[in-house]
């Protein structure tokens, strides 16, 4: 359950789950940072490339193609201030990463467009209410990370 705090704020940037109350429940909640990727879809063969997503919105089977972010836990802090200091948010577990992948959705259940889903959220930014025109059709998952330095893996 930690860990599945900690990756919420990314949750809720990428609109996987509405945001609310339960936002400001978890205060050492890890921040990310996203990069772009290239990278082949998943093979057929490991039989992860179709699956079944359900959440609040709705429940869709869908095929996972390639993955195009990759998210890095990231220390934040205030404007003009730097680390180690009270207004910054120190990374808690380095481990922590994210892979998002394209996927390939039916069109949404829900109402898309103006009239679409609203949300309300809570963050350290704002409180704001949001619209949810239409999904992302992105599916991003826990996952382990190490740089290739001469073909070898090196932590972190």
């Amino acid at each position: 359950m930690r860990r599945l705090a900690r990756l919420l704020p990314l949750v809720l940037l990428l609109g996987l789950i509405p945001p609310g109350p339960a936002a400001a429940q978890f205060p050492d909640a890890e921040h990310f940072r996203c990069y772009n990727v290239e990278g082949p879809a998943p093979s057929a063969d490991q039989g992860f490339n179709r699956v079944s997503l359900n959440d609040q919105f709705e429940t869709q089977r869908t095929k996972v193609l390639r993955p195009v972010l990759i998210c890095n836990p990231v220390t934040k802090c205030r404007d003009g201030h730097r680390t180690p200091d009270p207004e910054c948010e120190e990374v808690q577990n380095l481990a922590d990463h994210l892979v998002c992948y394209r996927t390939a959705d039916p069109p949404p259940l829900f109402a898309t467009g103006p009239t679409g889903l609203q949300v309300q959220v809570e963050n350290q930014f704002e409180l704001a209410i949001l619209g949810v025109p239409n999904r992302a059709n992105l599916l991003c998952v826990p996952s382990e990370k190490c740089e290739l330095v001469n073909g070898f893996c090196s932590q972190p």
